[in-house]
């Protein structure tokens, strides 16, 4: 039994996000409850931390938090310090496409070195950067690498990659937006 089940988002950023573009599309049967839900939005946009404070006698049930096998340990960490008892459950592999380096390599033999590159998470510039580095060889400091938030744009800055963009908010419109404005 759960007092409720915490959604898979990759980050806060990302489950903040959509909150902030689907909340209109969650049902509200009663005008009293869209209001209360309206103020609930706001609090989360303007202090996502609020709803982690929940006093030391609350006895409530465990959260369920379905992810996949690279999680970060950010939302559980700050769930358990704050008192709310979690039980992870991974639902999810991360793992490499099996073709990852044939495609990579068909791509830079016919198209040449890209002129950049998008990462959308942290698995895909684990799993990329090496062939990428290979196969760009010394034009690799040519190339404009985007990430699609800051998470992922701190997987590459720690692989030594210089990030030209990061998405302001992480959709794919925002990160096209991003890429566009660095290459010119």
């Amino acid at each position: 039994m759960y007092d409720g089940v915490v959604p898979v988002p990759a980050n806060i950023q990302q489950l903040l996000t959509a909150i902030e573009e689907e909340w209109d599309n969650i049902p509200t049967f009663q005008l009293y409850l869209k209001e209360m839900s309206r103020r609930m939005r706001q609090t989360m946009l303007t202090r996502p931390t609020f709803w982690l404070d929940i006093g030391e006698d609350a006895n409530i049930l465990p959260l369920l938090f379905p992810c996949g096998s690279i999680k970060r340990e950010v939302l559980p960490t700050a769930l358990r310090e704050n008192g709310v008892p979690l039980d992870t459950l991974m639902v999810y592999q991360t793992a490499p496409h099996p073709d990852l380096e044939k495609n990579l390599k068909n791509h830079f033999t016919e198209q040449g070195v890209p002129a950049s590159i998008a990462f959308f998470s942290p698995s895909g510039v684990k799993f990329c950067l090496e062939t990428v580095r290979r196969l760009s060889g010394e034009q690799l400091v040519q190339i404009k690498f985007a990430a699609i938030g800051p998470t992922t744009a701190e997987a590459m800055t720690a692989e030594g990659l210089s990030v030209s963009c990061s998405a302001d908010k992480p959709t794919a419109e925002h990160l096209a937006a991003g890429i566009a404005k660095a290459l010119q």
